[in-house]
């Protein structure tokens, strides 16, 4: 099921120095009970078991954080479920909690209107994608597609390709092989922030 979120996503809000930003992540199926809420719900996960929605959402902000500095916090999250094609696409918001987790990089570098991009293979032969906003660029705008040396990527990369957890592609499968981190400047920002 190419470029779809179905059957569900997270949507992560985080504000930057600069501006409000939002992720939005496919999962796989989650288990909710009626009413949905956090306490209840698991998300199934690559490897036939289940995970907490707000262990697994936590676990991976917890390794976005290390490229933002304190001036960036992840504010709220929300689970989204999504209709099956060919039925009507928009998300239907389920329900949203609280994370306010800071970055934690302490770097002075080039953060303003940077944009870097995570790009994975799934496992059905799509790609899966993290875009990350505002974020410190180390000023280091080479592609990496080696993660020698690269701890903070790695571990964000171990995140969401784990079998133990339920991140997905747009393709309703797991992803599976890191392709390459691309970083830039993000031009709709630039001229947002009348950098131009």
């Amino acid at each position: 099921m190419p470029n779809s979120l179905f059957p569900a996503a997270v949507k992560i809000e985080y504000d930057s120095p600069y501006a409000p930003h939002t992720m939005i992540l496919p999962i796989a199926e989650p288990n909710t009970a009626v009413p949905p809420a956090l306490a209840t719900t698991t998300v199934d996960t690559w490897a036939g078991g289940t995970i907490a929605l707000g262990t697994m959402v936590t676990a991976l902000v917890d390794v976005l954080k290390a490229f933002y500095t304190a001036g960036t916090v992840f504010r709220i999250a929300s689970l989204l479920k999504i209709n099956l094609p060919p039925a009507d696409q928009t998300p239907i918001p389920l329900f949203s909690w609280g994370l306010n987790i800071p970055g934690t990089s302490v770097s002075t570098t080039w953060n303003k209107a940077t944009q870097q991009t995570l790009t994975f293979r799934t496992a059905e032969g799509g790609q899966s994608k993290i875009v990350m906003l505002d974020h410190v660029s180390f000023n280091d705008f080479n592609k990496i597609i080696d993660l020698t040396g690269q701890a903070a990527l790695q571990a964000i990369v171990d995140q969401w390709t784990a079998d133990t957890n339920g991140w997905a592609g747009r393709d309703t499968s797991r992803p599976l092989n890191f392709l390459q981190a691309a970083k830039t400047l993000n031009e709709a920002l630039r001229k947002s922030y009348r950098m131009n």
